[in-house]
């Protein structure tokens, strides 16, 4: 969606989009060049880059090409000052020659991503209300459901984060996130200090689940700013246990009954549906289906938690982002939903939760805006695929 004026000065989303990977494909293309007549003129290099040299210059020609489609995200939202210092931390480790070629395109880059503030964001626009100052003061929970790995989510996401640092600056705020484990909570401790490249690389070799490239804006943004970054969810290995039964889930089973039986019958039409790839329409009403019953568990396991988690941030007097995919928070009844329980429990005070729901859908999918009496999010984020 062009979000300029026709006509005017102002550049579209579209157009910038475009230029921006123009750019971003020259550069590529340079780097390329630089590293590869290097490594075939200078020998003594090879055993240094650790790989043959044609190997090595695409690993590093990708690895530079995915550091550009950040800095295309993060400066579209966080403004050219903040995107330079993503650009000098982010360069760290390349040659003279490859940095200045770096630097002559981040200059245009973003210069021409500050010619315009005001743009809501390439590939992604709100479908009714957005996130005005008013709407996002005072919301102490918000939950950010995403469709996994889109890049135009995680731009809105970058903007999400920072209209609501904006609204609320006083009080301590985390970040939770679904893509890392307790396990992996030592990498998110040394985001902002390590070379974030090498972090990324370090969550790959620990069996990352997801291309945590495309979230390396939000993460850096946060640590700047001071956000306390923690691991959301448990591993997959440790939801299959829930399901095998070989882990202690009475916790659990009391969380449930404290959301009474006809919340989690709810969950469980939505998680039938997503898992069938079905419209939830088809299991609003009618017969319960069967499939997916036994995995039920586990996606369970997965909410309570990531909502324990949360618990404990509110309790700690934080204001808490939490990404995670939309089936954990679409209509409340995943995390959302656990969360309100466990707090009336422990944090009575605290009631009601000031929250606010944000959802993602591409931007020709059909909406289901009411499921069983509850209505899908507070915000809804159209993006291009």
């Amino acid at each position: 969606m062009a979000w300029g004026l026709r006509g005017s000065m102002r550049t579209t989303g579209r157009s910038r989009t475009v230029f921006a990977a123009f750019l971003a494909a020259c550069g590529i293309f340079a780097h390329w060049s630089i590293s590869f007549v290097n490594a075939w003129t200078a020998c003594e290099a090879w055993q240094f880059l650790g790989a043959r040299p044609s190997c090595t210059c695409g690993r590093r020609c990708c690895r530079s090409g995915q550091r550009w489609a950040n800095l295309c995200l993060y400066s579209r939202i966080c403004g050219p000052r903040a995107a330079c210092h993503y650009a000098v931390v982010n360069c760290r480790g390349f040659a003279a020659g490859a940095d200045s070629i770096w630097d002559s395109c981040a200059a245009a880059l973003l210069t021409f991503f500050a010619i315009s503030k005001e743009d809501t964001g390439a590939g992604w626009h709100f479908e009714g209300h957005g996130w005005d100052r008013d709407r996002l003061l005072g919301r102490r929970l918000v939950y950010f459901g995403e469709r996994h790995e889109e890049p135009a989510v995680c731009t809105a996401q970058l903007a999400a984060l920072q209209k609501w640092l904006e609204a609320n600056p006083a009080t301590p705020t985390a970040l939770v996130l679904e893509h890392f484990t307790a396990q992996q909570q030592h990498i998110l401790d040394r985001w902002g200090q390590d070379d974030p490249h090498e972090l990324v690389e370090e969550y790959e070799a620990q069996n990352g689940e997801f291309d945590i490239g495309l979230y390396e804006p939000l993460l850096t943004a946060a640590a700047q700013a001071k956000v306390r970054l923690v691991a959301g969810f448990p591993s997959r290995a440790e939801a299959r246990e829930a399901v095998r039964g070989s882990m202690d889930v009475r916790e659990m089973e009391e969380l449930h009954k404290l959301m009474g039986p006809d919340t989690l019958a709810d969950h469980f039409r939505l998680f039938a549906a997503m898992i069938a790839g079905a419209p939830v329409s088809e299991h609003e009403t009618g017969e319960v289906a069967t499939r997916g019953r036994q995995i039920f568990p586990a996606q369970c396991w997965k909410d309570f938690v990531c909502a324990k988690v949360i618990v404990g941030l509110l309790e700690s007097h934080h204001q808490t982002m939490v990404v995670c995919g939309c089936g954990h928070s679409d209509f409340g009844l995943g995390i959302p939903s656990r969360v309100e329980a466990l707090a009336k429990r422990q944090l009575p005070h605290l009631l009601p939760l000031q929250q606010l729901i944000v959802t993602a859908r591409a931007r020709d999918e059909e909406v289901v805006a009411k499921f069983r009496g509850h209505s899908l999010a507070d915000i809804l984020i159209r993006y291009d695929e």
